[in-house]
């Protein structure tokens, strides 16, 4: 689920959900557009990426990351997004920064 806080006009409203549930993802917004990375779900970890744009109110796949990982973080610096740490699974994790995304964009 993905939900719009308004501080404005003090409200929340929903916008469309991701193509793929998950959990322990990381997200970064650039550009006015929202990216997430990883996760987990029951059966595994993701190595997809999503990408949300407001404007239209759709998502598409994004670059696949070289490994599936949950518990991540994500910012971004210099126009790219860093990925950090994570795992394939709870007990395994990653502590370097090993992946890094130039962001560029589709025309609709």
């Amino acid at each position: 689920m993905l939900e719009v806080y308004d501080p404005l006009a003090d409200i929340w409203s929903e916008e469309p959900s991701m193509p793929t549930p998950r959990g322990g993802s990381a997200a970064v917004a650039y550009l006015s557009r929202l990216y997430v990375f990883g996760g987990e779900e029951p059966g595994g970890t993701f190595d997809e990426n999503e990408e949300y744009d407001p404007t239209t109110k759709q998502w598409r796949e994004a670059l696949v990351m070289s490994t599936a990982r949950h518990g991540l973080g994500a910012a971004v610096v210099d126009g790219a997004v860093y990925v950090i740490g994570g795992g394939k699974r709870p007990a395994l994790s990653v502590s370097n920064v090993n992946e890094r995304y130039t962001i560029t964009f589709q025309q609709p």
